[in-house]
């Protein structure tokens, strides 16, 4: 039997029962619900006074007006509660019309924080009334309504928001329109204050008042077009508030389009201003013609900027008409007078001439002409004309707009005594991809235009003619726009290419003008009668008289732009603007001239990544690679070590040949000994081949004997001093400069100018310091000032910035602002302001600094590889002022590690190569202080360059290149540029005779005034240090009028008439001792061509040394095996020579064929050919 329920579990039972009986007669929460109007609520009003929060009020089609809702002294349609979202019913907002009669507004929105919205509805005729009349259609305070597919339509408001206003909530728009909006005061169409905005994908038309205005609040502007308004399309309260984020829109037609605080938006990030070509926007049609810039097919990746999409243009007939008659109509002009609106018009491949082909007239009509195969040249108009028989092309007189359109044909032979030997215009068409050749006009041999604003892009004109004015285009009273053209070979009496007679606004982009010829020296674009011309991203190169010639009162902007091997290039209105605003006079590099050919080489100065201003010059794109300039002689390295950090160059065993040493993560660093003929030794292990921790290696003569000792920094170990006896390096015991901790690179200089070497040991760690040398050897800390108070440093150099005679010093921080300390009687910080203006003082992670004078102006400039950013270079403009350069390929996303100066093609400018890790490395060549990047197909590997360094490898006077690379194995790289340019090397020597002098400076004078100068110390890259020996390259110079040295605290020295192509040993001399005397009696080193080459049976060979001691003449043969030794004993200073009879060691005789003599001198090596004949 069942046992029964206890006590306990009897009353639990009862107690559930009771609380289920009590929630049933409780009331439930009530469920969000759709309220439809008017079939569940006869107006909005009473729908809105029946919601909670979650409803949503469904409005069904039909038109609105009761506008009765009296709230905070207005008349409103509705007050929204809460959290409640309004829709109509179809979501076609044209369906559904709140019209609010201007009697008040359609909705207020207050203190409503809940996730709502209002779409796909027309708020039209909403009124706010003074005072304080804000917000036509809709007033939000407090509030985060979002808009989605909605109309504005004629709203407005006295004080602000003609038909939005939001303030301290957040506001979003998105995929609406605008339209006639009106406000006295602020944002016709939008007015937001302490709201967060973001608009997308909106139309707003015919504001009247400035279209948006926001304050205090960060508002972003996407994919929207703001057109024909009567005031600013966007404006901020004050200069404190944030500037907008804009993307992908278009402001067109407006007073004001990019004000001063947006005008740099213009061209950036998708932003255009061009007239969107709306459908009908007289009858409120504000869809696009499928040619407009807004469509999505022709916006790029920006897609469809505002709201409509294409309507019409699409063209719904096709006439395709052929040359024998037999296509759908049997003439051009036939076709057109049957066209109507959006019909296209396709001209079979083929000749179309005679009557109803020619002269022909678009009747005001919206037409498409094009070619059916979209090549210009395979459907071809040829008008026959001449002056007896004058035809035409074309003639544009009925208002026709750019939705008349003429693309991808030819047109030739128009000839006509008077204007337009092609088209003639008073209308504003588009002309797109057409060619046009041999047309004849007294004014325009191609075209002419006579008012009007026609757009001309894409098309080609060669061989036109004017016989008066204008052999490409001729404009007179016009507004015109030509981009993206190429013009060649045409003749005008005045203006070549384009002549702006009287009254003309031109623009002109992108286009290509080359050997366009006119008469009495006048120009290739010529322009007057108050006529102004705005020339952008163009090339204008190999006309017969001037560039640009002005002769009423016009004028030129002109920007971005090469104007190159012209009878004069920037004269007349364009006289100083070569080098501002990217105006650059360099040799475009076309691929192939002589042949036709005028795309760009890849290292054009014209390329995107070359111009100054980022953008490409001229119409044609790349089109050839580059020339190679280096080989790889990387093969020649003896197998090696793939973890390299950074390389140091110096010829340790001073036999005139540089030497190398690879610093290795983990492992032992290899050491290399040249030969000058690309053969590389390893190094007899000693202290260069210190097994791991690697981080730096700096060359100096310590001890003052000669050669080169080196400072080791290693990584978590004591940084070792290796001192080097007659080439082979041991440990010397200087404790004083045994710093043990993270090093990152240590650099020699010296700061307080007594001669003798200083230490500085740069450590990211905070514990840098500055090590000075004494008289006797010794060294000491000198670490004060504020360089006691440095932080992250991982890399520095010395400079003599300030040319004070003292160096300065640059230190590298990793995360933190860089710094340039000063010496002045100890370190003293720059002001952040001096330096921090131009961007040095910015917290990055910066790693090579160099200092090197690119523009030649007599002070030095400042390179900065950055990791995570940007490169930088800081122009010295002296007076503690920097400016910062990051045009062109200087700003380079890298991440970079190094930037090393040399002037690699010899030219005297100095040149930049900049290593990237993981990244293609760049050489860029220095033109005049612009750079252009080589593009050489040999830095293009993706490898992880860590360091690099110039130097002249094989003794010939051109840099070669040295690279680390980080896991990819290292290279050097062979300087093959061969373009006949002189040099000049230097080796300096201090009273002490001490090999290379930290500080010393080097300028060299050629043509009286014209100047370069180097530092000793002031260049190296990212963990790596140069050669020693310092180079000058000398363009056509064969000598240089004088060279000066200055060596800290010294007494300057002196030669004069130096003549090039020689390593030049230069002493410094005593106090007292006549500096000009000392000067004439250096001697050079230098082999003299030999006379006669080739010969038979005997050359002369005769050389210059620069001191007394041994000297070494060899012959080998081209496999580099020794034939004869000419001389191998001491000679004094001064010059000899030898004789060579073609005989070898044993007095054989050789066979006919290319031998090589090489001269060596100490440390002075070099090379020629000899040719014998048999």
């Amino acid at each position: 039997m069942p046992h029964a329920p206890s006590l306990a579990v009897s009353r639990a039972i009862l107690i559930g029962i009771l609380v289920i009986s009590l929630s049933l007669l409780l009331p439930l929460p009530a469920m969000a619900r759709d309220w439809i109007v008017p079939d569940e609520a006869p107006s909005i009003a009473a729908a809105m006074d029946s919601c909670v929060t979650g409803d949503v009020v469904v409005i069904q089609p039909g038109t609105y007006t009761d506008c009765t809702t009296y709230s905070n002294g207005a008349y409103h349609m509705a007050v929204l509660p809460s959290g409640v979202s309004v829709r109509g019913a179809t979501g076609d907002p044209a369906d559904v019309v709140l019209d609010a009669g201007y009697v008040g507004r359609c909705f207020e929105i207050r203190n409503n924080t809940e996730a709502f919205s209002i779409e796909g509805i027309t708020m039209r005729r909403g009124r706010a009334f003074s005072p304080l009349g804000k917000g036509g259609a809709v007033f939000a305070m407090f509030s985060n309504p979002v808009f989605r597919n909605c109309v504005f339509d004629s709203n407005y408001a006295d004080f602000g928001g003609g038909a939005v206003s939001a303030g301290y909530g957040q506001l979003t728009v998105e995929d609406c329109v605008f339209t006639g909006n009106r406000t006295d005061g602020l944002g016709a169409a939008v007015q937001v204050s302490n709201s967060p905005t973001t608009i997308t994908g909106c139309t707003i038309w015919a504001s009247r008042g400035a279209a948006l205005h926001y304050a205090s609040g960060a508002i972003t502007i996407e994919n929207c077009l703001i057109a024909e308004g009567d005031a600013e399309s966007l404006l901020r309260n004050n200069a404190g508030d944030p500037d907008p984020v804009m993307n992908c829109n278009n402001f067109w037609g407006n007073l004001v389009d990019y004000g001063e605080f947006i005008a740099g938006q213009l061209g950036q990030h998708g932003n255009i201003s061009e007239d969107p070509l709306f459908c009908n926007p007289l009858f409120g049609q504000l869809t696009l013609y499928a040619v407009s810039p807004c469509a999505a097919e022709n916006a790029g990746d920006c897609g469809q900027i505002g709201y409509y999409g294409v309507g019409c243009g699409t063209g719904s007939a096709t006439y395709v008409i052929r040359p024998d008659g037999t296509g759908a109509l049997p003439t051009i002009q036939a076709a057109l007078n049957m066209a109507a609106t959006g019909d296209t018009i396709a001209l079979a491949d083929g000749t179309f001439t005679g009557d109803g082909n020619r002269d022909l007239d678009f009747l005001g009509k919206a037409v498409t002409l094009l070619g059916q195969s979209g090549d210009p040249e395979l459907a071809i108009i040829d008008c026959g004309g001449s002056l007896a028989q004058p035809h035409r092309a074309f003639v544009f007189q009925n208002g026709e707009n750019v939705t008349s359109v003429v693309q991808d044909i030819g047109i030739t032979n128009g000839n006509v005594g008077g204007d337009g030997g092609a088209i003639w215009c008073a209308s504003s068409p588009l002309i797109r991809n057409v060619r046009f050749w041999d047309n004849h006009a007294a004014r325009g041999g191609a075209i002419f235009c006579d008012g009007g604003s026609p757009r001309i892009r894409g098309c080609v004109f060669t061989g036109n003619e004017g016989r008066e004015r204008a052999g490409g285009i001729g404009f007179l009273g016009s507004r015109a726009e030509v981009s993206d053209c190429f013009l060649s070979a045409n003749w005008g009496y005045m203006g070549a290419a384009f002549f702006l007679p009287d009254s003309s606004q031109v623009t002109i982009s992108g286009c290509t003008l080359v050997g366009n010829a006119n008469a009495n020296d006048r120009a290739t674009i010529g322009l007057n009668g108050n006529s102004t011309v705005s020339i952008s991203d163009c090339i204008v190169t190999g006309g017969n008289h001037h560039a640009f010639g002005e002769y009423d009162e016009g004028s030129v902007s002109i920007s971005g732009c090469n104007l190159w091997g012209n009878g004069s290039n920037y004269s007349g209105p364009v006289a100083g603007q070569n080098g501002s605003n990217g105006n650059i006079s360099a040799d475009p590099l076309f691929c192939d001239p002589d042949g036709g050919d005028y795309t760009l080489r890849a290292d054009s100065p014209c390329t995107a990544l070359n111009a100054p201003n980022g953008t490409r010059m001229g119409n044609q794109p790349v089109g050839c690679a580059a020339p190679s300039l280096f080989t790889d002689m990387s093969s020649r390295l003896p197998a090696q070590n793939r973890l390299s950090v950074g390389v140091s160059v110096a010829d340790w065993n001073d036999d005139g040949h540089p030497d190398l040493l690879f610093l290795n993560e983990d492992d032992q660093n290899e050491a290399l000994l040249g030969d000058g003929a690309w053969n590389f030794t390893p190094h007899a292990p000693d202290i260069l081949c210190w097994p791991n921790h690697a981080r730096g290696a700096a060359f100096m003569d310590w001890d003052a004997d000669g050669d080169l000792d080196v400072y080791l920094d290693l990584e978590g170990l004591p940084n070792r001093l290796g001192l080097n006896d007659g080439g082979a390096f041991s440990v010397t015991e200087a404790d004083s400069l045994q710093q043990e901790g993270p090093d990152a690179t240590s650099r020699w200089g010296d700061h307080n100018g007594d001669g003798l070497p200083d230490l500085l040991i740069a450590a990211p760690d905070g514990s840098t310091v500055l090590m000075t040398g004494e008289q006797d050897g010794g060294y000491h800390d000198s670490t004060t000032g504020d360089l006691a108070t440095t932080g992250a440093v991982v890399s520095a150099t010395f400079c003599d910035y300030d040319n004070d005679g003292d160096q300065d010093l640059f230190l590298v921080q990793d995360g933190q602002p860089d710094r340039l300390l000063e010496q002045d009687g100890g370190w003293v910080q720059v002001a952040e302001d001096v330096i921090g203006q131009a961007g040095a003082g910015q917290a990055n992670s910066g790693r090579g600094a160099a200092w090197g004078d690119h523009d030649n102006d007599g002070d030095m400039d400042l390179f900065l590889a950055v990791s995570d950013g940007g490169n930088r270079l800081y122009r010295n403009n002296g007076n503690d002022a920097f400016t910062v350069l990051t045009a062109g390929p200087l700003d380079d996303a890298g991440p970079s590690r190094s930037g090393i100066w040399g002037d690699w093609d010899n030219d005297g400018d100095l040149d930049l190569f900049v290593t990237n890790c993981g990244a293609a490395d760049h050489l860029l060549r220095n033109d005049g202080g612009i750079f252009h990047d080589t593009a050489d197909s040999v830095f293009a590997a993706a490898d992880s360059t860590e360091g690099a360094a110039f130097t002249d490898l094989d003794g010939d006077g051109d840099l070669d290149l040295v690279c680390a690379v980080r896991g990819a194995g290292n290279r050097i790289l062979r300087n093959d540029n061969n373009n006949g340019h002189h040099w000049l090397k230097l080796d300096l020597r201090s009273l002490q005779g001490r090999y290379q002098s930290p500080g010393a400076r080097v300028t060299v004078y050629t043509d009286g005034s014209h100047r370069q100068i180097r530092e000793v110390g002031g260049g190296g890259g990212w963990r790596s240090h140069d050669d020693p020996v310092i180079h000058f390259g000398l363009g056509a110079r064969t000598a240089v009028d004088s060279v000066k040295v200055s060596w800290p605290g010294g007494v300057p020295l002196t030669a004069r008439q130096v003549a090039a192509d020689q390593l030049l040993v230069m002493v410094e001399q005593e106090e007292g001792e006549d500096p000009s005397a000392v000067a004439f009696d250096l001697k050079p080193f230098r082999l003299e061509p030999a006379f006669p080459n080739p010969f038979n049976p005997a050359t002369t060979i005769a050389y210059s040394v620069p001191l007394s001691g041994p000297v070494r003449l060899e012959v080998y043969d081209m496999a580099g095996r020794h034939v004869r030794t000419l001389v191998d004993g001491p000679k004094e200073a001064g010059r000899h020579q030898a004789v060579w009879r073609g005989r070898d060691d044993w007095g054989r005789a050789v066979a006919a064929g290319v031998y090589c003599t090489r001269l060596r001198a100490g440390r002075h090596v070099a090379t020629q050919a000899l040719t014998l004949l048999k």
